[in-house]
C-alpha cells in the first residue's frame, strides 16, 4: 500500500511526487499506480500520506501504553536486564508464540537492591552517588577477605 512509502504528511507526498515528475512511476499491488494527472490526484495524495500520519501516532500511542503497562507489571520489555534481576518465564506468550519472560530478583541481590531502595528513597541518593556508594563499599568487604 502506498502509506508504506513514509508518514510524514507534510513531506512523503511531496517525495512522491517528485519520483513521478522525474519518470519513476510508483505502483501498490493493491491501489495501482499514483498519478499526478490532475488536480484531484495531487489533493489525493496529500489526504493518503496526511491519513497515514494520524494512523502512525495512534499506533505509536497504543505500543507506547501497552509497553507502560508490560513494565509495571514486572514483564520484561527488552533491553539490558536490572542489576539484580534475572529473567523467567512468566507462563505467557506473545502473539507469535514466544515465550514472555518476567524480572525476578536474583538469590542473593535481595540485601543490595533493598539497600539501593533505602538510600535513594530516603537518603537521597542519586545513580553517581548511588554507584559510588556501592562501588566503596564492595571494595571494603574484598578487602577484608
Amino acid at each position: 500500500m502506498f502509506d508504506r512509502i513514509g508518514r510524514i504528511d507534510d513531506e512523503t507526498p511531496f517525495v512522491v511526487e517528485w519520483f513521478a515528475k522525474h519518470g519513476i512511476q510508483v505502483w501498490s499491488t493493491q491501489e495501482g499506480q499514483q498519478r499526478f494527472d490532475n488536480h484531484v490526484d495531487k489533493l489525493t495524495n496529500y489526504l493518503r500520506y496526511w491519513q497515514a500520519s494520524g494512523e502512525s501516532e495512534k499506533t505509536s500511542i497504543r505500543i507506547r501504553n501497552k509497553m507502560q503497562q508490560m513494565a509495571l507489571s514486572g514483564l520484561y520489555t527488552g533491553g539490558p536486564v536490572r542489576f539484580g534481576y534475572h529473567l523467567v518465564d512468566s507462563g505467557l506468550v506473545n502473539r507469535k508464540g514466544a515465550p514472555i519472560k518476567k524480572y525476578e530478583i536474583a538469590p542473593g541481590e535481595r540485601e543490595v537492591l533493598q539497600l539501593i531502595d533505602d538510600m535513594t528513597i530516603h537518603k537521597g541518593y542519586g545513580s553517581y552517588r548511588m554507584a559510588d556508594f556501592l562501588r566503596r563499599l564492595s571494595q571494603k568487604l574484598h578487602t577484608s577477605d
